[in-house]
């Protein structure tokens, strides 16, 4: 599933978008662990351009995601609180900044082959989600 929350006139709610993504997570139905069945660990990816300048602040949603998944956050543009996005990240390997529209989009991909190819062979990607380039 995809989640993109957006506000208008300049403004920024990173919290409506964490909140929406623990929403998610909470609804998720995650079958116990079997010897068939391996339990995988969910990643939320933080995606913004801009300050988190409207509602309230959002660290403590991103500790809740954090205690039952990845959160992984991206800066883009110039805009972008990195800082607090660094904060927000599971660890400071899992903040990233894309500089461009290409490098975004080459990210992306990585972020998906990673995915694909740990959930492939039943291991959760936490690490491998830190080193990306």
């Amino acid at each position: 599933a995809t989640l993109m929350v957006a506000a208008g006139g300049g403004s920024t709610n990173i919290t409506a978008g964490l909140e929406d993504a623990l929403a998610l997570l909470n609804q998720a139905s995650i079958a116990p662990a079997t010897e068939k069945i391996r339990y995988v660990r969910p990643v939320v990816i933080l995606f913004t351009d801009g300050c988190h300048n409207e509602g309230p602040g959002p660290e403590s949603v991103a500790d809740r995601i954090k205690a039952q998944a990845d959160l992984v956050s991206v800066a883009f543009g110039a805009d972008a609180d990195e800082a607090l996005l660094l904060k927000l990240a599971s660890t400071h390997q899992h903040f990233y900044r894309c500089t461009s529209g290409r490098h975004r989009r080459t990210f992306l991909a990585k972020v998906g082959q990673t995915l694909a190819s740990t959930l492939t062979s039943g291991a959760n990607s936490t690490l491998a989600l830190g080193t990306l380039d």
